[in-house]
């Protein structure tokens, strides 16, 4: 990740440009071929026709409240994030600029070779808000940062209300979860504070720069609660209630793991982190259950909506190419 702060323009526009190669494409069908047999296997052992008849129990109520729910989170409050973190790297944009930046590079990753979509949003920043490249590769890199301390504060507050059973190995986790969150949270200032310091005619005046870096991590926490919140409502949906408490100690590590390079956005791993992490607390098809309806609306759906707005943030942050170039360029078609 920090390599990726030392790149060039030149390299960097080299990466982003440059075809999918084999390797690449062996990487992404290694990952595909991991997801689907996560997969087969979740739902095999839960027993195919218990997973159908779990699904099948969801009322249309719950299924609109889940969605609603989730895409107000994973949209809406993810935006406000990224717009956050922009604003003390010194980018400051409207919640529409925000959205349109965080949903064309969504599905970049999928189509283009690894970390294009982080190269993108570098780009964007340095045509359109004047950033230059290492500021902008930094502000990503920092968001990254922040969404981990995140996620690892969401642990640390399941554990305090009592998530864990008590044991001494889960306290040990939750300590190291916090001191985990704590070294991502410095590392996530320092960044954007060296940012600052040298765009200071743009960024959020030093006397507000810790308050509205305290703002942009409550931001963080509250879009990745997102996961945490969809996996309560859906097992509740399923008839099997788990409480707030231990869902907010275990879902996280789940996120932990599907941020993990060789996860395919966390589908087939999340299923089977709930699996693994949940035994106890629910039927195994409710757990696979509840897994495939987080991938569906926190993966899957928003990947889609991306689509949707791809082609033109590609065009915007190439604006010298047309847009069929890009497309050739780029492996898009």
């Amino acid at each position: 990740m920090l390599n990726f702060l030392k790149l060039t323009d030149q390299d960097a526009a080299e990466r982003a440009q440059r075809k999918a190669t084999p390797r690449d494409r062996l990487k992404t069908a290694a990952a595909l071929a991991v997801t689907a047999a996560l997969l087969w296997v979740m739902i095999s052992r839960a027993g195919w026709r218990d997973v159908s008849a779990a699904l099948s129990r969801i009322s249309p109520e719950h299924a609109v409240l889940i969605f609603a729910a989730a895409m107000a989170m994973t949209i809406g409050v993810h935006t406000d994030r990224l717009r956050a973190v922009l604003a003390l790297g010194g980018c400051v944009m409207s919640w529409r600029q925000a959205l349109w930046l965080r949903m064309g590079t969504l599905p970049l990753a999928l189509v283009l070779p690894a970390k294009s979509g982080d190269l993108f949003r570098a780009f964007y920043l340095r045509t359109h808000h004047g950033a230059s490249l290492a500021r902008g590769a930094g502000i990503v890199v920092a968001e990254k940062m922040l969404a981990m301390a995140g996620t690892l504060a969401l642990v640390v507050l399941g554990a305090a209300l009592g998530g864990g059973r008590g044991a001494a190995h889960e306290w040990t986790l939750a300590g190291a979860c916090a001191l985990g969150a704590a070294a991502f949270s410095a590392a996530s200032y320092a960044i954007l504070k060296k940012g600052f310091l040298k765009n200071a005619g743009n960024a959020v005046p030093p006397p507000h720069f810790n308050r509205a870096f305290v703002a942009a991590f409550a931001y963080s926490v509250l879009a990745l609660a997102a996961e945490s919140m969809v996996a309560w409502l859906a097992l509740r949906a399923l008839g099997q209630p788990v409480s707030a408490a231990v869902i907010l100690f275990r879902v996280p590590l789940v996120q932990v793991a599907a941020l993990l390079p060789f996860s395919m956005r966390g589908m087939g791993v999340r299923e089977a982190g709930y699996w693994a992490l949940l035994q106890g607390y629910a039927r195994e098809s409710a757990l696979v259950s509840a897994g495939l309806v987080s991938s569906f609306c926190l993966y899957a759906v928003p990947t889609l909506i991306g689509l949707l707005f791809m082609q033109g943030f590609v065009d915007r942050s190439f604006p010298e190419k047309n847009s069929y170039s890009n497309a050739n360029e780029l492996g898009c078609k």
